[in-house]
């Protein structure tokens, strides 16, 4: 009887041990790119990252949002006297994975330098201030080639204009 239940017990595990080995691993043949893990099968990118066309996790946020050099910009200041358009052209440069660097935005000039920060392969918010003191502050999403922007600019005597620009890539 001793042996009956030692006989049973090793073959219960061997059953379970043999069951799960032959198990397909579902993430075995699948290939996610430098910064992307399989997780049951699908590939997950790290956070500033988004698979490509190959489905590798290669691609930065960031990089969608590269505009330029000198990108059609418009834009549309809503301020005291009404909304008024302005033309002109800008730089968006990829800093990293998730940040980016505009120079001109608002048309105040190519050493006007303000930051942005990516937050989802579609978004972005503004808030940085440029060498003079003005403040930006908002968020931003691309749609095809085009990039939206929706800001506030605030001035060192504390006036504020309310600012939309659209560039295209």
């Amino acid at each position: 009887m001793k042996n009956l239940v030692k006989f049973l017990s090793f073959a219960a595990l061997f059953a379970a041990f043999t069951t799960s080995c032959t198990e397909d691993d579902p993430c075995k043949d699948v290939v996610c790119g430098d910064f992307g893990s399989c997780n049951e099968g699908v590939c997950e990118c790290v956070y500033g990252y988004e698979q490509d066309a190959d489905g590798l996790c290669n691609t930065t946020w960031a990089a969608k949002f590269a505009a330029g050099p000198n990108a059609p910009a418009a834009d549309t200041v809503f301020g005291d006297n009404g909304p008024s358009s302005l033309l002109y052209n800008m730089t968006v440069s990829v800093v990293d994975s998730v940040n980016l660097s505009t120079t001109n935005l608002s048309g105040f000039g190519n050493s006007n330098v303000v930051d942005m920060e990516v937050t989802s392969s579609y978004d972005l918010l503004i808030n940085d201030t440029d060498v003079t003191g003005r403040v930006f502050n908002g968020t931003g999403t691309i749609s095809g080639s085009e990039i939206t922007l929706n800001y506030t600019v605030t001035y060192s005597d504390n006036t504020v204009d309310t600012c939309e620009t659209v560039i295209t890539k």
